[in-house]
């Protein structure tokens, strides 16, 4: 715990890049990170998730070393945990294909996609019925779908999630009354409109996997932690 808080105390002052992609892996801290995503704590788990998102983040350098975190990832996102811990989760996922395909067949092949599209199914009727009480905003379905979107990018895994049983869920979803959840559902599902482009004097841009930051990154990654 005491070494994911510093991690994320630095973080809030040193670029991504000078944190991880040198002394990191260097003295196997990834590795130390990964082990710490089946922590008895249960917040050592959820800055563990966090971490490894940050670690992935800003370029595939690390993907080889955060390979294992898949399973890991996809294990808490089924798990009795909390909704920041699965959100946490989620987002790491998105950003372990945000900058390659590197990893696609090990996000398929470990559950991964699967625990996400059985998270966005179980969340998905309070989704579409809202009480006052329930907020998209606090839970992880947002970020579920915002994974899936990311995904879509790489062919092996949009193949996948556009061919399982719980796909349909996704297309549902389209009816949300949260207009954020409609626009990940375009950009997952081949049926749905996919929300238009603005330029960049028009304001928000929703970018696929790649090095340049969104204004849906930056929105996701602050309801994280």
């Amino acid at each position: 715990m005491l070494v994911l808080n510093r991690i994320h105390t630095a973080n809030q002052h040193v670029p991504s890049q000078c944190l991880f992609y040198s002394s990191p892996a260097r003295y196997q801290i990834v590795s130390i990170l990964v082990d710490r995503c089946s922590d008895p704590d249960k917040r050592t788990r959820k800055f563990a998730c966090f971490a490894i998102g940050n670690a992935a983040y800003h370029n595939d350098v690390l993907y080889e070393e955060l390979r294992r975190s898949i399973p890991h990832l996809a294990n808490l996102l089924q798990k009795a945990e909390e909704d920041k811990t699965k959100a946490n989760a989620a987002s790491a996922l998105s950003d372990l294909v945000r900058n390659s395909d590197r990893l696609c067949e090990d996000i398929v092949s470990k559950g991964a996609v699967q625990s996400l599209l059985k998270l966005i199914s179980d969340y998905a009727a309070s989704a579409l019925n809202p009480s006052r009480n329930d907020s998209t905003n606090e839970s992880p379905l947002k970020i579920a779908l915002f994974s899936l979107a990311k995904m879509c990018a790489h062919p092996l895994c949009r193949q996948f999630i556009r061919s399982s049983p719980l796909f349909p869920v996704i297309g549902r979803l389209q009816q949300s009354p949260e207009s954020s959840l409609a626009k990940y559902v375009g950009h997952i599902s081949p049926q749905c409109p996919k929300p238009k482009k603005e330029n960049q004097s028009g304001g928000k841009v929703f970018a696929l996997p790649g090095s340049e930051t969104s204004a849906d990154d930056r929105l996701i990654r602050g309801t994280l932690w």
